[in-house]
């Protein structure tokens, strides 16, 4: 990188970085309140989220779009807003789409086939193998258990 990139760069970065601090002090701080009480709020909702949930010790992509949300309910403790609850009803339906796919996947693999599509992740339930009174299914390849969508439950 020659030198005048270099100048033409770190000035992009500072402009970049002095947009941000603005949002960040101004907006996010008026509208989210304290970052590390807004934080605390998140990590004491993921912790019982993560805590509560019938299934193994992996994050899921279930389980992302559900933390999303609860990014979004604590938030809501400080300040609630109309975007906020936008996002909620947003991360819902992202949360209730994943749950079909994986209905999908395990309906596939009951029927002993695969998914079509190889760029689509290669979710591998053992659908012979069930646990408990939540329905929990054990993936094949990670020993995974976790929510297991009963096409019949639906």
């Amino acid at each position: 990188m020659n030198r005048d990139n270099f100048w033409g760069h770190q000035t992009m970065l500072k402009s970049f970085f002095n947009r941000v601090s603005g949002i960040v002090a101004n907006d996010r701080s008026s509208d989210y309140g304290d970052p590390l009480l807004n934080h605390m709020r998140i990590a004491d909702l993921w912790n019982v989220w993560l805590s509560n949930r019938t299934w193994g010790p992996e994050i899921t992509p279930y389980d992302a779009s559900m933390m999303m949300n609860l990014v979004k309910f604590a938030r809501c403790q400080h300040k609630p807003m109309t975007g906020s609850h936008e996002d909620i009803a947003g991360y819902a339906a992202i949360s209730d789409f994943i749950y079909e796919k994986l209905k999908e996947a395990i309906n596939e693999r009951s029927e002993g086939q695969t998914p079509q599509d190889s760029r689509q992740p290669d979710i591998q339930f053992d659908v012979q193998r069930q646990s408990g009174e939540g329905g929990e299914k054990t993936s094949k390849s990670t020993g995974y258990v976790g929510p297991h969508p009963d096409p019949r439950s639906r």
